[in-house]
């Protein structure tokens, strides 16, 4: 896929001379230029699987289509959830505009609100250091030392 091949060249491209360039592209690099994917979200799964896998993050993955569906942007989430068996959501603070939190609170599922700001910087390749970049930023720069610049705020 073109598309696939051009964006990871611009990776390529921005991210050679980073310090765990080689060890990174190692990974990442096959699953663009192998990708076969028809949806974004198939592609993205299996780049959250790569990177966790290399992060040692043993949370388990799963797929809203292996769940019952039902009607309701915050009451699907919320179901979801509890068919999940999940006790916590943790979002996005823009989120805060349209879920509706009763639908946590009916099934016990605690509502975070997830901050964006406070992570420690960490080397970047250019100039002053920018936060709300990829992942791919911090593991190229950091490597196996990217948990460390990494935490779960809780407001």
């Amino acid at each position: 896929m073109e598309w696939a091949n051009a964006h990871w060249k611009a990776f390529a491209q921005n991210y050679r001379s980073a310090s765990h360039y080689e060890e990174i592209a190692a990974f990442i690099e096959p699953v663009y230029l192998n990708c076969r994917h028809t949806h974004l979200s198939n592609l993205n799964q299996q780049l959250i699987e790569v990177i966790y896998t290399y992060l040692g993050i043993t949370t388990k993955i799963s797929q809203s289509s292996h769940y019952a569906l039902i009607d309701g942007k915050s009451e699907r989430l919320a179901d979801l959830c509890a068919q999940a068996g999940g006790t916590e959501y943790v979002s996005g603070p823009a989120a805060k505009d349209y879920i509706e939190q009763h639908f946590f609170a009916d099934r016990h599922i605690k509502l975070t609100w997830f901050g964006y700001d406070g992570y420690p910087e960490y080397p970047q390749l250019w100039g002053e250091f920018v936060h709300g970049v990829t992942i791919l930023d911090l593991l190229f720069n950091c490597g196996k030392e990217a948990a460390r610049y990494m935490r779960y705020v809780r407001e």
